[in-house]
């Protein structure tokens, strides 16, 4: 627990004076009398003391109001949510208004959360402490709380083909009984699972058809699916390690697809379910990042964190992550709240247990090692077995915790053991699963291999017994019951049950999923089945046909995909009144559907479906510049269509594709030459609309299109003759090195070398000497000169060399003198060093005379201590604006080829002389 000691203030001047009570802050609560008692605030020791001799650090300020969430169980998934999210953010915006106030009044940087009624400042100083704590509201300041990814308990080893079973299921995945599930049509389709981890390369072919971005043929929205709080990353475009999160993810829902059966790989429990992510532990600032990810499942954004939206929250959350500091079954108090808002929105929070290694503890553990937040009472934690034998691993973690849930009626419990620790285990050891890279794999050890079991599991859950969903009582207790006992003599206080079970090594025992979902399944009524073939006219199997089944499809539709014989099965409820339409489509053929078809308890309904060839439709059309009419040469992709993409002629932009009709299709169209936005067009019935033409707008922020250019300039600089002072009108930081001036040579860093690129400027922690800064996220910037930006889409363009480290980089303009600034964009890191990038911002959030403009640059430390971050390097800089096509001119079209054979030469440049 954490320890506290209180402030005295007198006279403005800190007391350090240990346990002294004084009143700080009046607090009435709604209804509370006049007069009501003062309340003290508590503050961490270590930070009073780092604080009081004049240091700087961040902190972590928490709010006594806290909202009453207990009406939200008895609302619908929808009505729950959207309750949960506005009673928590009401209460923050409520609470925290005067705080923020003072913080920004004092220019200090902070992070203020909804979820959990608190705010993170990054850094701040002994006078800024003591006016929070003199804050109405301020239950106490403690230090930043602390977490990190709960690592392999070994080194990833990289497989160097596609091991698994004789039918392409992992080991682990049929051991707990997943494929007698899907057998029975539930693959945990209709259901979503969010991540907490160190990221996803979502394009891995194990998870990319999961993702719930993925909008088809090549196409993805990663608003309300990716969040990377403290990353300016808009895509989950892999792990922050070595792949951990995408190892996560591969056993969650992870199957490649591939119609090859001897290339078919389902590592994942719950192939039909969805998953979204959250980069809760980047390679800094996880004490931010966390917090964060706890509100964006509850209440997902866009990739800018804008716009919440508690509907589409996941039904699960697997957790990957605890605090070392605390592997003695103790919990962080801080992240209580976040894991009980999920709770209360009817999230199943995912656990799992910590690993020995990760604590510098032997194996195995021993009693009360379980590490935070997975010892919360609200938290479903869970350890590890081998991956085929039902054996305790001697790496996972043991319980009891050091408290029981207080006042959750929702935890589950089927049996009277509030502390016990681990609930549930799950093979964690030797785990194959997808890791970064389009089509890598590794096997990972730990109970963070584990937990991702659980995860699949309550998705296949839900999808059985929809009932369920919100229902955390419930499931958890399903998981428990129906687990497998594994006797084991751990011992403990108070004892485990009878014949060691449960116990504080293996709780209830592994999972068993077909017993598990099959109990999830009655639990919501009497179920059957609906099982047939697809086939064609002549009796040839149809694989890949998509299978509807419903009796209202704007309630509910249940979904089932013919395999390569043609069958399909689905798990359903027992229909109420006239029974159930089924609907089938597939690629070439037409729809079929049949009203009607009756579900009986505990039994088979047989129904075939054939489909008839459908008529082809050729689809036609021109795709050119939408301002000068030229042809351009264009990718059309064609959702679900074997023939996709097709592509423009070059000389004319006209392309042609013969279709089935019968289905509806989407057509994205990208332009092959570059600086041109991409375009996209639904079409509900071929038939309708054969003829298909598209204009393609130019970027008029990039301006890159050929022929395209400014029309206005209003600011270059190459920092070729400033030497080592900022150009003329420009400002620079004056905190420690600030930013520099020069060559590689002069400003590059040890650590980061920054390669060649004439003279630029660069803010750099390795600069120079090797000399660091000390960063309040305020003071690190390079401002140009007053723009007049009163202009057609102003744009600034750049070269930039950047390195993300876990730092902040980013472009921001001042319409009002410098007194506040807007963050416009932000660099792209270069992974590969050696890479510098160009780089566009639209300053159109500024398109007035004498704004101002500037490059920001942050460390992203937090406790006042210089720290290594990344470097920055920008060259080239332009501001312009007004981008305008040609007068007149065209496209030059070509064939590059070999003198002497004819070969094509591909990728050949090719440049006009006069410009």
């Amino acid at each position: 627990m954490l320890g506290v000691a209180l402030l005295v203030f007198c006279n403005g001047l800190l007391a350090a004076t240990g346990a002294i009570r004084t009143p700080v802050a009046h607090v009435r609560g709604a209804g509370a009398p006049a007069g009501a008692a003062t309340t003290t605030v508590e503050i961490a020791p270590a930070l009073q003391r780092r604080l009081a001799g004049g240091g700087r650090s961040g902190f972590a300020i928490e709010f006594r109001e806290r909202a009453d969430l207990s009406a939200a169980r008895t609302l619908d998934w929808n009505a729950r949510g959207r309750y949960v999210y506005t009673r928590l953010h009401e209460t923050a915006e409520r609470s925290q208004a005067g705080v923020r106030r003072l913080l920004r009044e004092r220019g200090v940087a902070f992070h203020a959360y909804w979820i959990k009624n608190a705010i993170l400042v990054d850094e701040g100083d002994v006078a800024t402490l003591q006016r929070v704590a003199q804050a109405p509201g301020v239950a106490r300041i403690r230090e930043l709380p602390k977490a990190e990814l709960i690592a392999p308990e070994r080194p990833p080893v990289r497989a160097a083909a596609r091991p698994a079973g004789s039918d392409g299921t992992t080991d682990n995945v049929a051991w707990i009984g997943a494929e007698q599930v899907w057998a029975d049509g539930t693959t945990g389709d209709g259901v979503t699972v969010g991540i907490i981890d160190d990221g996803v390369f979502f394009r891995h072919e194990a998870v990319v058809r999961q993702y719930r971005g993925n909008l088809g043929a090549g196409g993805f929205s990663h608003d309300y699916n990716w969040y990377a709080p403290t990353l300016q990353t808009s895509e989950p475009d892999g792990s922050q390690g070595e792949g951990h999160g995408t190892h996560v993810a591969g056993t969650i829902a992870g199957d490649n697809g591939a119609a090859d059966a001897n290339q078919r790989l389902r590592t994942g429990v719950a192939p039909g379910a969805r998953w979204i992510a959250c980069l809760g532990l980047p390679i800094k600032g996880n004490e931010f990042a966390l917090p964060a990810c706890g509100e964006f499942m509850l209440a997902p954004t866009k990739t800018d964190g804008s716009a919440p939206n508690p509907d589409l929250r996941p039904q699960v959350v697997n957790n990957s992550w605890g605090s070392s500091a605390l592997c003695d079954g103790t919990a962080d108090d801080f992240y209580r709240d976040i894991v009980e808002a999920w709770v209360a929105a009817g999230i199943f929070p995912v656990f799992a247990a910590g690993n020995a290694g990760n604590c510098g503890l032997p194996e195995p553990p021993g009693l009360s090692t379980v590490t935070s937040p997975a010892s919360l009472g609200s938290a479903f934690a869970v350890g590890s077995t081998g991956n085929h034998d039902g054996a305790y691993a001697p790496h996972s973690l043991w319980g009891p915790a050091a408290e029981a849930s207080e006042g959750l009626p929702t935890y589950p419990d089927p049996r009277g053991y509030p502390t016990l620790k681990p609930q549930v285990v799950a093979p964690g050891v030797d785990i194959l699963s997808a890791i970064d890279g389009g089509t890598g794999y590794a096997t990972m050890t730990g109970t963070s291999m584990s937990a991702p079991h659980i995860s699949g599991l309550v998705a296949l859950m839900l999808e059985a017994g929809e009932c369920l969903r919100g229902d955390y009582a419930a499931l958890g207790g399903i998981l428990m019951q129906t687990a497998r006992p594994i006797d084991y003599a751990s011992g403990g206080s108070p004892p485990p049950g009878v014949g060691n079970l449960p116990n504080y090594a293996t709780g209830w025992g592994e999972i068993d999923a077909p017993h598990a979902v099959d109990i999830a399944a009655h639990a919501c009524g009497p179920q059957g089945f609906i099982r047939g073939r697809v086939t064609d006219a002549t009796g040839t199997p149809i694989a890949g046909a998509r299978i509807d089944v419903f009796v209202d499809e704007n309630v509910r539709v249940y979904q089932a995909t013919s395999g390569s014989d043609g069958s399909y099965v689905r798990r359903l409820p027992v229909d109420a009144g006239g029974g159930y339409t089924v609907r089938a489509t597939a690629y070439g053929y037409l729809p079929a559907s049949e009203s009607g078809v009756r579900v009986q308890a505990d039994a088979t309904t047989l129904h075939d479906v054939v489909l008839a060839t459908a008529p082809m439709v050729k689809v036609a059309g021109r795709v050119v510049d939408a301002a000068t009419g030229w042809p351009l040469h264009a990718k059309i992709e064609i959702a679900g269509s074997p023939d996709s993409p097709v592509w423009t002629d070059p000389l004319s932009g006209r392309y042609s594709v013969r279709l089935p009709d019968g289905r509806p299709y989407r057509l994205d169209v990208a332009s092959d030459i570059a600086g041109y936005r991409a375009a996209s067009r639904e079409l509900a019935s071929i038939a309708d609309g054969a003829v298909q033409d598209f204009a393609l707008e130019a970027d008029a922020v990039a301006c890159s299109a050929p022929g395209y250019a400014y029309a206005t300039f209003v600011l270059g600089e190459d920092f070729e003759t400033n030497g080592t002072a900022p150009p003329a009108g420009w400002s620079r930081s004056s905190l420690g090195l600030g930013w520099l001036f020069g060559t590689s040579d002069e400003v590059g860093g040890s650590i980061f070398p920054i390669p060649a690129h004439g003279r630029f400027a660069a803010a750099n922690d390795e600069l120079g000497a090797g000399e660091g800064w000390d960063n309040d996220g305020r003071n690190d910037y390079l401002q140009l000169p007053p723009l007049g930006l009163a202009i057609d889409n102003p744009v600034l363009s750049y070269r930039s060399y950047y390195i993300d480290t876990g730092g902040r980089a980013r472009i921001e303009a001042s319409t009002d003198g410098g007194a506040t600034w807007s963050a416009l964009g932000a660099p792209k890191s270069a992974y590969e060093l050696g890479a510098w990038t160009d780089e566009t911002v639209a300053l159109s959030g500024a398109a007035t005379n004498g704004a101002l403009v500037r490059f920001h640059a942050d460390d992203g430390s937090t406790d006042g201590e210089p720290r290594f971050g990344g470097p920055w390097a920008v060259d080239d800089v332009r501001v312009r604006g007004a981008c305008t096509p040609p007068a007149s001119g065209g496209l030059v079209v070509g064939h590059v080829r070999d003198a002497n054979t004819g070969a094509a030469l591909d990728g050949a440049d090719v440049s006009v002389a006069s410009g």
